[in-house]
């Protein structure tokens, strides 16, 4: 598990204010995933792009 480790950790932890875009001044390893206004597709998304492993990508690591 890590906070923005990266793709070789088997988690992260990843706070939902930052997941939807919510943080003023998110950090590096933070995607913003509410694009589409709705909190329920945001952690869809989050969900799809985790079990697709395309997030993290390196853009969003340490």
């Amino acid at each position: 598990m890590g906070i923005g480790a990266g793709v070789d950790c088997d988690g992260q932890v990843l706070v939902s204010y930052d997941m939807l875009g919510i943080t003023q001044n998110p950090p590096k390893f933070v995607k913003n995933f509410l694009t589409s206004g709705s909190i329920i597709s945001a952690t869809s998304d989050f969900i799809q792009a985790v079990k697709n492993q395309t997030f993290p990508t390196d853009k969003h690591s340490y």
